[in-house]
Parts: C-alpha cells; sequence; structure tokens
C-alpha cells in the first residue's frame, strides 16, 4: 500500500514514510498533529504501521491500494503477488478488529503452513493453442520429449515410465499414440519434459 499527498502530489512508498512526511510538517510542535491523540500506548508511527487507512484519513493522505489479481489461481502468483494478498487480507481483518482470524477461510493458509523453502513453486507447463489443437486431434493427454536432441515426441494417451536413458519404457500399455519426429510441431515441449495436457496453461 502507497500514499499520496495531494498537495503535492508526492508519492510516499509505505506507512513510516507517511507518517515521516507528515510529521516534518510540524517541525518541532505536535499542536496541529491529527493524530497525537491516538487511542493507543504506541508511537505515531508504530500507530501509524498498524491502522495505515485510518491514519492516512486523520493526516490527509490519499490512499493507493495495491492492484493484486485476487482471481488469479495461487499456483500462477508470484511470492510478491502472494505477500501483498495476504497483508491485505491482515489488514482489513485487523481495521475490523477480527484480530486472530487472518489464516480463518485462506486459501493460502496451506502455503503459509510449511516453511518457504518447501513452497510448490514449480511453474505449469504451457502450451500454444495449435499444440493444444493437435493434441486433441490425436487425442492425446500426455506429452513427452526425450533429451536426446534427435529423438521424436511421443504422444499418448497415458503418463509414461522412463527408463535409465531417459526414454519411454511402457510404451505398449500407456496408451501410446504416435512418435512425432519433427519437433517443431510442438516448440513448447523442451527436451527431458512431460506434459499432462489438461494440466497445461493455453497461451497464444
Amino acid at each position: 500500500m502507497k500514499f499520496r499527498d495531494p498537495e503535492t502530489g508526492e508519492i510516499l512508498n509505505n506507512a513510516i514514510d507517511m507518517a515521516e512526511h507528515y510529521c516534518q510538517k510540524f517541525s518541532d510542535s505536535c499542536v496541529d498533529c491529527q493524530i497525537k491523540g491516538h487511542p493507543s500506548r504506541l508511537s505515531c508511527v508504530d500507530w501509524v504501521v498498524d491502522n495505515p487507512v485510518t491514519a492516512a484519513n486523520r493526516m490527509g493522505y490519499e490512499v493507493i491500494e495495491d492492484v493484486i489479481p485476487e482471481k488469479k489461481p495461487l499456483r500462477d502468483m508470484t511470492v510478491g503477488e502472494w505477500k501483498a494478498l495476504c497483508d491485505k487480507r491482515t489488514r482489513e481483518l485487523h481495521e475490523d478488529g477480527k484480530l486472530g482470524a487472518e489464516c480463518d477461510g485462506c486459501d493460502m493458509a496451506e502455503i503459509c503452513a510449511v516453511p518457504p523453502d518447501e513452497w510448490d513453486l514449480t511453474e505449469k507447463p504451457c502450451l500454444t493453442v495449435v499444440e493444444a489443437e493437435r493434441c486433441r486431434v490425436y487425442g492425446a493427454k500426455w506429452i513427452y520429449r526425450t533429451t536426446g536432441g534427435d529423438q521424436p515426441i511421443f504422444l499418448s494417451r497415458e503418463k509414461m515410465v522412463l527408463d535409465d536413458t531417459d526414454c519411454p519404457l511402457n510404451t505398449d500399455d500407456c496408451g501410446f499414440i504416435v512418435s512425432v519426429w519433427d519437433t517443431s510441431l510442438f516448440p513448447s515441449v523442451k527436451p527431458g519434459t512431460q506434459i499432462c495436457v489438461e494440466e497445461a496453461v493455453i497461451v497464444e
């Protein structure tokens, strides 16, 4: 969350910057300060940090809300977007007096319940519209490309098991469909990757 001084148009990047900017307007005197009587034992700066919207309204600053794609699938969000969404949710609950309820019903709770180094941030594979249409025509649900530069792309109805040489082992019982030697037909399928068509993100 950022703040704007309507008098100068200056953008302040956080609540601390806003508090310090406001305080500088009064030099050594707090006579006309609009937050000196805040209902808390915290310092003025700490109170502003805990109540940024209320403080901004009192001090005459405009609130610039973070633009967060809340409908975006969590798996497709960056860590920064997750943090911004969590901060926004926490701030709104605190302003409503619902302390301690920050994680109730939150879709991110399962992710936050484990250390960051255990977060699953694996990017979803992508297929172009044309590639997805080719899979539909073949009836393929899985695509696999070996690491060898002269090897084909395999299409199948089931996930393939790989041998020690990184080649499909169970082509007879995985619903194997066809080997595509012209790898330029599936440019999104990189060497050594196996993609579930249903889980892939379709891009232009």
